[in-house]
């Protein structure tokens, strides 16, 4: 279950997959992310993301699991 909390500018996520977190920030952005890892796959959060900007969203999810978020052409790949 997630939700947006406007006015703290937060994705608030509970228990949700990191897909799913990628598929409401393809949502919100309109930017596309491919998770390269599976075991990424199956990582799930419980929290909030901040929504103002694309790439403090990425620092905040690569901060918590230790991943690498890099660009290439118009896709965002995650990897470990």
């Amino acid at each position: 279950i997630e939700n947006t909390s406007w006015k703290d500018g937060t994705l608030v996520f509970r228990d949700a997959t990191l897909p799913t977190v990628f598929k409401k920030l393809t949502e919100f952005y309109g930017v596309e992310f491919l998770i390269e890892d599976q075991a990424l796959a199956k990582k799930r959060i419980t929290g909030g993301v901040p929504i103002g900007n694309l790439r403090i969203a990425l620092e905040t999810l690569s901060g918590i699991y230790d991943i690498q978020v890099i660009k290439i052409e118009d896709k965002y790949h995650i990897r470990l």
